[in-house]
């Protein structure tokens, strides 16, 4: 009696799970494709603004960071990114295209970023205090 008790237990956990990962998959897709909506048209407006241009743009699924810029000019973005609001999607949009400019985190690396963007430090507090909350 306990083992069929036992096995039906299992059997709704192994559903639960099933339909729990099935939905994470949707939200993910979901979000993928808001973030491929959203951001490569605030890169074509802050690259025409800031006078720079990516070679690329990629919506990937980093765990570990929002975004990235290699030296031959692809920006790749998480769509985590779609989490965060909008202002700091914006900051992150901006850091990525100052590498185009500097490729480091240099103090005119900094500049840049400033120079586009002033509040670009409250808009980075937002992106943390998130990052905490999701475990990125």
């Amino acid at each position: 009696m306990i083992l069929c008790v036992y096995k039906k237990i299992l059997l709704k956990l192994l559903v639960v799970v099933a339909t729990t990962t099935t939905t994470r998959f949707s939200c993910c897709q979901t979000r993928e494709k808001k973030a491929a909506e959203t951001i490569p048209p605030l890169v074509e407006e802050y690259a025409i603004s800031m006078g720079v241009s990516p070679s690329g743009i990629r919506i990937g699924s980093a765990k570990k960071s929002w975004g990235s810029c290699t030296a031959k000019g692809l920006l790749t973005f998480s769509w985590r990114l779609m989490m965060a609001p909008p202002g700091a999607i914006e900051y992150v949009v901006v850091h990525e295209l100052s590498h185009l400019k500097q490729l480091n985190h240099s103090k005119a690396f900094w500049a840049v970023v400033e120079g586009v963007m002033p509040d670009w430090k409250d808009r980075r507090k937002e992106l943390r205090l998130l990052q905490k909350r999701i475990l990125i």
